[in-house]
């Protein structure tokens, strides 16, 4: 489960026998390629994002990666919008010996207190390492939405008591 990119060798072998005409027969070697099937991602993402809400509501994503690394790689997390969405931990890391444990992050809702309905945001993760598979990965974005709980509407507060007649 290593993406180690496709492995060409040779295999070769020598004919003994103690019969004379088998013996010291020329053999051909044969290439061969192994063809490398893994590949470096991040594993066990959720398909139709993440939900948050202003009351605080979270959200948790947990994933891994889909091939062993051959060095640490550090998976950076960010929220595009932290007026409607956290996230924590900033960054996980795994290695060769966790890099199929899932590990989890954290969404949190934020309150803006303005009446502006359910609002999209993106769970950012970046992967970073030596490794040059997981190095050369692309950021991964999980769409999320961050629903409203403010309604619009006028308040009044008055400060001093109003008195009102009908003489103006």
């Amino acid at each position: 489960l290593l993406d180690d990119g496709d492995i060409t060798w040779r295999v070769s072998h020598t004919v003994t026998s103690t019969d004379a005409v088998y013996s010291d027969l020329a053999a051909d070697s044969v290439s061969v390629t192994t063809v490398d099937d893994d590949v470096s991602e991040l594993a066990g993402l959720p398909i139709g994002g993440v939900v948050t809400s202003e009351t605080g509501t979270t959200d948790t994503v947990s994933f891994s990666l889909t091939a062993e690394p051959t060095s640490l790689v550090t998976v950076v997390v960010s929220s595009s919008d932290t007026r409607e969405a956290t996230v924590s931990p900033a960054s996980l890391l795994f290695d060769a010996t966790n890099w199929q444990n899932p590990q989890d992050i954290t969404v949190e809702g934020v309150d803006d207190e303005l009446a502006d309905g359910p609002v999209d945001y993106q769970v950012v993760l970046s992967p970073m390492s030596d490794d040059p598979g997981y190095g050369s990965a692309p950021a991964t974005v999980i769409q999320g939405t961050n629903a409203d709980d403010d309604t619009p509407g006028v308040g009044l507060d008055p400060v001093i008591d109003l008195v009102t007649s009908e003489s103006g």
